[in-house]
C-alpha cells in the first residue's frame, strides 16, 4: 500500500492498529469492556466471580466504533442503529 501511495510510514506494524483501536474503545466504553473487545480475559478474581458475556456492552461499542469510522470515511453515512437480536 505505501508503494502505491508512495509515503513513507515511520515503523508502522499492524499493532498499531490494535492499538489504535484500543485508546479509541477507551472513549466509548468502559474499561474492562474495550479489553474484552481486544480478547484479553477479565483480571484476578474478577474473571472468576463476574460470568457475564457483556456481548451487548460489547455489540454497543463495536455500533459507536463502527460510527465514527464511518463518519472519517463516509462523513455523510446516517449512524448506526443496532438491530434488536431473537
Amino acid at each position: 500500500m505505501l508503494k502505491a501511495y508512495n509515503e513513507q510510514v515511520p515503523h508502522f506494524t499492524i499493532h498499531d492498529l490494535r492499538r489504535t483501536a484500543r485508546t479509541n474503545f477507551s472513549e466509548l466504553t468502559e474499561p474492562h469492556i474495550a479489553e474484552i473487545m481486544l480478547g484479553h480475559k477479565l483480571p484476578g478474581v474478577w474473571s472468576v466471580y463476574d460470568k457475564h458475556t457483556y456481548i451487548e456492552e460489547m455489540r454497543e461499542a463495536y455500533g459507536k466504533w463502527w460510527a465514527r469510522l464511518m463518519s472519517i470515511i463516509e462523513p455523510d453515512v446516517l449512524e448506526f442503529t443496532p438491530r434488536q437480536v431473537g
